[in-house]
């Protein structure tokens, strides 16, 4: 709604002129349109909070092979398994910056379904690093709420 300066009367969005009194509604629309930008970039900035812990994971899996390799806890096939898996979250990581929502919707299944596998291949493995999962599946669950609100905010300014 565009409320008139002049007569305090909510009018539609789009429209150019007062229905109330026939005064210009462009200064009004202009101030809505920038004040609708800034809150659609601050949603997007939490959507693009998700890019951090995507990038946080990939970093852990490429660690976590060097270091399993290295100690003989895994064997090759476990190791090309690990990096491959911190690849692909390399490259959402990537994707992340162009597009947080489906990054981080994908980020998220790809993270419960290996730890999910990784339980049920080996149920003492469960409470591993249990603090970590937990923080990167709130802050993806976050990421991805955001991301909801902010597309439906766009979509509902006809900003997009």
């Amino acid at each position: 709604m565009l409320t008139c300066s002049q007569c305090l009367h909510a009018n539609a969005r789009g429209l150019k002129f007062c229905e109330n009194c026939g005064c210009s509604l462009a200064k009004v629309a202009e101030a809505e349109r920038i004040a609708d930008e800034s809150e659609a970039e601050v949603m997007l900035l939490e959507v693009k909070k998700a890019r951090g812990a995507i990038g946080l994971v990939a970093i852990l899996q490429t660690l976590f092979a060097g270091i399993w390799l290295v100690t003989d806890v895994i064997d090759t096939t476990g190791m090309v398994v690990v990096l491959g898996l911190g690849a692909v979250f390399g490259g959402l990581w990537v994707w992340c910056k162009s597009n947080p929502l489906a990054a981080s919707i994908v980020a998220l299944l790809l993270f419960a379904t290996m730890h999910l596998a990784d339980a049920i291949a080996d149920p003492s493995t469960i409470t591993n690093g249990v603090l970590l999962k937990i923080f990167v599946v709130v802050v993806l669950v976050r990421a991805i709420s955001a991301g909801l609100k902010h597309r439906e905010f766009v979509r509902e300014r006809g900003m997009a």
